[in-house]
């Protein structure tokens, strides 16, 4: 059966054979088939309705310049990231003074101890006898801490009182140095006196009967020597 026998419009009787049917008589002929007659019968096979059918448009690609979507992060997201964040850090915080509270109050106590026992031995002492006699009263009972104060504060009374040095309660234990520093054997016996001093007394550093005696040696070592090598000199007024 020919495409002419199905399509919707069968051609007149009278219209022309149907391209297959030219071309296979033209062929038997020897004879070729004119253009305009090939063109005429292939404009009307595409005329045929069954092959007018729509061509599907495919779907259109984004360009390079079109901004894809952006991707959206749910904003309850981000406030539980915060939220976990500000816990983690409290707990944090809390962990570390838990473990940090027992020291540091024992070194806040430790420090008004030290000041008020300052004071009340600067006030009770005058002379470098009743701080050594304080030193000894102290040191009975193992508190070595007090002890290697009043000791101190006795080399400074008693280098004052043989005019070495003149004592003065608003003066640094640095600056004590520097005005024996024009004596070289008295300044290098006081020296370690006063880093031992500075390092158990403001260092809190743990003072064992062993470090106290030495400590108490040295000092007696540093009296003997302000005793032999000065005299009572008059303070300028």
């Amino acid at each position: 059966m020919s495409l002419q026998a199905v399509s919707a419009h069968p051609a007149p009787a009278d219209s022309r054979p149907f391209l297959p049917e030219r071309m296979a008589a033209a062929a038997q002929a020897g004879e070729d088939l004119p253009v305009d007659d090939a063109l005429a019968s292939l404009k009307d096979v595409l005329s045929d309705p069954n092959l007018q059918r729509p061509l599907a448009t495919p779907a259109p690609r984004p360009t390079p310049t079109e901004r894809l979507p952006d991707l959206q992060i749910p904003r309850i997201g981000i406030d539980a990231i915060r939220f976990a964040l500000v816990v983690a850090g409290g707990i944090g915080v809390m962990a570390l003074i838990v473990a940090l509270g027992p020291t540091l109050f024992r070194l806040f106590a430790a420090r008004r101890r030290n000041m008020s026992r300052n004071a009340d031995a600067d006030a009770e002492a005058a002379t470098s006898a009743e701080a050594v006699a304080r030193a000894q009263q102290a040191s009975a009972i193992q508190d070595y801490r007090l002890a290697m104060r009043m000791l101190y504060l006795a080399c400074l009374l008693k280098l004052d009182e043989s005019g070495a040095l003149r004592y003065d309660r608003t003066q640094t234990n640095r600056e004590y140095v520097r005005q024996v520093a024009g004596q070289p054997a008295l300044a290098s016996a006081l020296q370690p006196v006063v880093e031992t001093f500075d390092d158990a007394w403001y260092g809190f550093r743990l003072i064992t009967p062993q470090g106290y005696a030495a400590f108490e040696s040295r000092v007696r070592e540093l009296l003997n020597l302000a005793v032999a090598g000065h005299q009572p000199a008059t303070h300028e007024q």
